[in-house]
């Protein structure tokens, strides 16, 4: 990529990047992060109740297991390719 100071080229090129690397974070990575997702939220103290902002929130592993807590969730993240978990 040519270097830019132009915003717009910038949000594109981190776009296209995150949109081709989403299914390779999920397949390869996920495992790993989901262990992390319950000591994260007792130290967040996350109970129901609460609100919460997931940014960044990938997969939405951490804010659906805020939910499934009782916290009313949002989750925000750049890539378009986010799997939105409800709870059951």
């Amino acid at each position: 990529m040519e270097s830019s100071r132009d915003p717009a080229v910038f949000r594109e090129f981190e776009h296209t990047g995150w949109e081709a690397v989403s299914k390779g974070y999920e397949q390869h990575f996920a495992r790993l992060t989901r262990q992390t997702v319950p000591a994260l939220l007792d130290a967040a103290r996350i109970a129901k109740g609460m609100r919460v902002l997931d940014v960044c929130t990938g997969p939405g592993m951490l804010a659906r297991a805020a939910a499934e807590r009782g916290a009313q969730v949002v989750g925000l993240d750049f890539s378009g390719k986010v799997h939105r978990n409800r709870p059951a």
